[in-house]
């Protein structure tokens, strides 16, 4: 039995899991779980040594982990109780491991603007139609539509707005996707973040403004519009936007770490989120990490300063000017 197949059961007598969002977390982490075993996960994949494996593989930070962890925890006791498996669940104290916590990275201007350059490389368009009060996204093709009431975007244009809109505006990909034409009015741009139900509105760059009115905004319902599903993994954007740094990389732009992180990583790894970091560590660099660590929603400065603040790109501390103590006679003559 899949852990899949075993979390719809799940949720049809836990009452408690109402929440789409949170559903969509617990599908997140078997997903998760499913690529770090090379396939889809089974209940029998609740063992011990597997779980744990899982767990401390994870570049995540701990509250993350040990979200991962309870979800894990939860599936594991359901299938306990429907005797499925028969090995015990580990004591919570020993369940979750703190892994090392890497240092942030974002891009920096002259990658951005590679990036940027590399969009503009991207062929096709998304294709969709207006019937009536409905505004449907039919799919994607190379060819323009020649059936009428339809409209097009070029993809080149597409990834070149969206790159520009998540950078002005530091929102995650998710909020970003779901914006609507009509939560942009007068050059600021409106939203009510997924995350944290969090009401934000930014005043995007006139740049940005070109950009989206070229796509002729005024004539579909989504500022990015798109075939696919937008979901909490958005499983088709990702390898999508690697195409995009590789593309960037043959220009020098030096992203050949970043097209390689594992599949494994966590959404704040990825490299389409490395642009909201980007965002955060050059606010930061000219109004200060509260400043920085506001627009991006975190809930204290510590969270933004240990996970999306880049110091590299903006300079790391030093001990230049300094008061020291003077070192011994002995040392000092080395």
């Amino acid at each position: 039995m899949y852990l899949t197949e075993l979390f719809e059961d799940y949720c049809s007598v836990n009452l408690a899991l109402k929440r789409e969002s949170s559903k969509d977390e617990h599908r997140t982490v078997i997903r998760a779980f499913g690529r770090y075993l090379e396939r889809p996960a089974k209940v029998t994949d609740l063992t011990r040594r597997t779980v744990m494996s899982f767990l401390t593989q994870l570049t995540l930070a701990e509250p993350t982990v040990n979200k991962y962890a309870s979800s894990l925890r939860a599936l594991w006791a359901f299938a306990l109780e429907e005797e499925l498996i028969d090995e015990r669940l580990p004591r919570k104290s020993r369940m979750v491991t703190r892994p090392d916590t890497p240092l942030p990275e974002c891009y920096s201007l002259d990658q951005m603007e590679l990036i940027l350059r590399a969009c503009q490389k991207v062929s096709g368009f998304v294709i969709g139609c207006t019937d009536g009060l409905d505004n449907v996204v039919v799919g994607e093709g190379h060819q323009l539509p020649l059936f009428d009431r339809a409209w097009h975007v070029h993809w080149s244009d597409w990834w070149t707005s969206l790159v520009l809109v998540t950078f002005d505006t530091g929102w995650r990909i998710r909020d970003v996707l779901t914006r609507e034409s009509a939560d942009l009015q007068d050059g600021v741009l409106r939203c009510v973040t997924q995350k944290d139900r969090e009401g934000s509105a930014i005043r995007l760059h006139e740049e940005t403004m070109r950009v989206l009115e070229a796509t002729h905004i005024e004539r579909r319902k989504r500022l990015f519009p798109t075939p696919y599903k937008v979901t909490r993994g958005n499983h088709w954007f990702t390898p999508r936007f690697r195409k995009i740094l590789q593309a960037a990389d043959s220009m020098g732009a030096e992203l050949t770490p970043v097209v390689r992180v594992p599949h494994t990583v966590a959404d704040n790894d990825k490299p389409f989120h490395r642009i909201r970091k980007t965002r955060g560590t050059y606010t930061a660099a000219v109004q200060g990490d509260e400043n920085a660590a506001r627009l991006l929603g975190h809930s204290s400065v510590s969270i933004f300063q240990t996970h999306y603040l880049d110091r590299t790109k903006i300079g790391t501390p030093t001990t230049e000017g300094v008061p020291r103590p003077a070192l011994p006679p002995r040392l000092r003559a080395i």
